[in-house]
């Protein structure tokens, strides 16, 4: 198994993005193809001057950040607290070796503000090297998943029964998204906004015809193909893939979804009519899952074998997306669909690419999820296509575009829908070395043997949600990170592996940073001092709820100046990411921090943690980015709190799913002590 690195870089907290497009309300206004794509002229660019540059930290101020966090996770041992001190100590010497990679970072940054049209940040690089070196494969690993809203599809019009099925459902989600990307693509897109400011837009360009390409032994590539002639989505079909035109080539037109229905209708009849596929097509896809080296040796292999393979490699790299058609059914199996957000069905290996940017899977019987490559951007972007994606679906419901659709008889049978419906080819691939034969199968045993290993759960708490948190005068964020906390204790002191009170959690708390130029995400650390005392207060000490409830607030008015400083551009974490990535490059003396054993304790991020936000996503998912961890998407809703949980056996994601409820439990009764 292959797990994230330390910095847990792979869970995205993602705002939600109130800008519209301005185009949403006219699905097949433009063509797609018709003109030449705009460079970075259009509205979707039109924030992007205004944006300030991330800034870069004090050293002075990074140091002490960590400091605060590092020493949060030893409670009472003293030792370990005065070793981290020392090394932070030492490293603020004017001499030391972490000075001098500072004084580079700030050389290079300063070179770049003289840059007018630099688009980077003082990380940026560092960033998007660190993900495409990753060697790791992606399954679980790195690609987020989504299990889509159920009740979104029981709406007023929406509910007749059209839109019940798979292909009526997957024809919707295919229409409305190939509309946001041409969108994206002829950059009619408004600019996303957060509390009002506006947000970078750089991720959007690798969001569609975009595809992560492994190397062996080298960094991989992110390849973007030309997407004024690209013109198709892949759809994968139980173990057949297939290409499915959804712009009609001669005028640039994007298809309607009752068209796109016709073909996905053709793509099931097709692939239930195949004989048994070859044994090596069924583990295509579970190529994809592999390590980065493995894949890119088996990929190389394949390209070479003939000129067929190549194209049908090509085909799916440069699909607008891609879409799944599953054979399986998911509905009242919530942990199903879950795991099929995530990485599809572990007994069927060929049913997801985890390669592609973004993958949209809807299940036999009308459960929708997504999927998505994390190379190219973060889930604000990913949540952001989601809502936008079902405005369209309801705004076009009325003006039956989109939704429910007058009927079209003249076009029926005539030679121009014909032409628009018969765009579905077999992709194909034939006479593989033996070789990549036998990587096909070791991967799809390795792929069943991942997905066995992660044990996904989930608990909603229906009492109440933010409002009531809000009531309560207290930041819905700190709560639910703390009863997070909270939870871990629980589960760790009844294992026993701690002994009477376990240690405290690294916890890692993504943050969009899209408001900064060219910026990603930085780390909130929950696990402060403050909530250290809550939690073992609350479940160890036994303190009276008075004292509990002043020992809350405190912990969430810490949160919330750490999450206000994280905003503000004064995180630490990516900080010393690129500090370390400098000494490293530069071969500098020894950094005093890198080799005290509390800095792996720090960036070992036991408990990552994500919140995403969308009128489209019922639960977020990733897998756990350390062995012995846990992997929490949380929702945090007005009325309610969801938690997506995920696990390595012999962990128990049940266990703390069972516990949160325990722990929200607790709060309550704390948060409603009269102080």
């Amino acid at each position: 198994m292959r797990l994230a690195n330390r910095f847990g870089i792979f869970r995205k907290r993602c705002f939600s993005c109130a800008a519209a497009s301005t185009s949403s309300k006219e699905i097949r206004g433009l063509a797609w193809s018709q003109s030449p794509r705009p460079r970075r002229t259009g509205l979707l660019w039109s924030a992007q001057a205004t944006l300030p540059r991330l800034p870069l930290p004090k050293l002075e101020d990074t140091l002490n950040g960590y400091l605060s966090a590092a020493v949060s996770l030893f409670d009472g041992e003293e030792d370990k607290k005065k070793a981290i001190q020392d090394a932070v100590d030492a490293d603020l010497r004017p001499d030391s070796a972490l000075r001098r990679a500072h004084a580079k970072l700030a050389r290079d940054e300063a070179a770049a503000l003289a840059t007018a049209s630099s688009g980077t940040s003082f990380v940026s690089q560092e960033w998007n090297d660190m993900y495409l070196n990753g060697r790791w494969g992606l399954a679980a690993n790195s690609n987020p998943g989504v299990v889509f809203r159920e009740d979104v599809w029981n709406r007023g019009r929406i509910a007749g029964g059209i839109l019940q099925g798979q292909c009526a459902r997957a024809a919707q989600l295919v229409a409305a998204t190939a509309s946001f990307a041409r969108d994206v693509e002829m950059e009619t897109l408004a600019p996303d906004s957060f509390r009002g400011l506006p947000c970078d837009s750089l991720q959007y360009e690798s969001m569609f015809c975009a595809t992560r390409i492994p190397v062996e032994n080298a960094r991989d590539e992110l390849k973007k193909a030309d997407a004024t002639r690209i013109h198709h989505i892949a759809v994968i079909r139980g173990s057949s893939i297939w290409k499915v035109g959804v712009v009609d080539e001669s005028n640039g037109e994007l298809l309607s979804p009752d068209e796109i229905e016709r073909k996905l209708e053709k793509v099931c009849r097709l692939h239930d009519a195949l004989a048994s596929p070859p044994e090596l097509e069924q583990g295509m896809c579970a190529l994809t899952a592999m390590g980065r080296d493995a894949w890119g040796r088996a990929r190389a292999e394949i390209e070479a074998s003939s000129a067929m393979n190549s194209d049908s490699l090509r085909a799916i790299d440069n699909a607008i997306f891609v879409l799944c058609l599953d054979t399986e059914s998911c509905r009242g199996d919530f942990r199903g669909a879950m795991r099929s957000a995530l990485f599809g069905n572990p007994k069927h290996v060929s049913s997801r690419w985890f390669d592609k940017s973004i993958t949209i899977s809807v299940s036999a019987d009308g459960i929708c999820t997504a999927n998505f490559e994390h190379s190219w951007g973060d889930g604000a972007c990913v949540m952001r296509c989601l809502n936008d994606v079902w405005d369209r679906i309801v705004d076009q419901t009325s003006a039956n575009d989109i939704g429910f659709q007058a009927p079209k008889p003249k076009l029926i049978g005539s030679s121009s829908s014909k032409r628009r419906i018969d765009g579905v080819e077999r992709i194909e691939f034939h006479d593989f070395p033996e070789t990549v034969k036998a990587a096909a199968l070791r991967a799809g045993a390795e792929f069943e043997m991942l997905a066995e290993g992660l044990v996904v759960d989930r608990y909603v708490h229906n009492t109440w949600g933010t409002e009531k948190l809000k009531e309560w005068s207290v930041s819905p964020d700190a709560i639910a990170q703390i009863a997070m906390q909270l939870a871990y204790f629980m589960v760790r002191s009844r294992d026993g592996r701690s002994g009477s009170k376990p240690d405290a959690c690294s916890t890692y708390e993504s943050c969009s940073m899209v408001h900064f130029l060219a910026g990603r995400t930085e780390t909130v650390r929950p696990a402060t001092a403050e909530a250290r005392a809550f939690v073992v207060g609350a479940a160890h000490d036994k303190l009276p709820p008075l004292r509990l409830n002043k020992l809350l607030r405190a912990a969430s008015d810490r949160h919330r100046q750490v999450v206000r400083n994280v905003l503000e551009g004064q995180g630490f974490d990516r900080h010393l990411f690129a500090l370390r990535q400098t000494a490293e490059e530069t071969s500098l003396d020894s950094v005093h921090i890198f080799d005290d054993p509390a800095w792996d304790a720090h960036f070992s991020n036991v408990l990552s943690t994500s919140t995403v936000s969308s009128a489209l996503s019922d639960q977020a998912i990733f897998g756990p980015v350390h062995p012995d961890g846990f992997g929490v998407a949380y929702h945090l809703e007005p009325n309610h709190l969801s938690f997506g949980v995920t696990a390595y056996k012999p962990n128990s994601a049940q266990q703390f799913a069972a516990n949160l409820k325990s722990a929200l439990r607790l709060i309550e009764i704390v948060l409603n002590v009269k102080c």
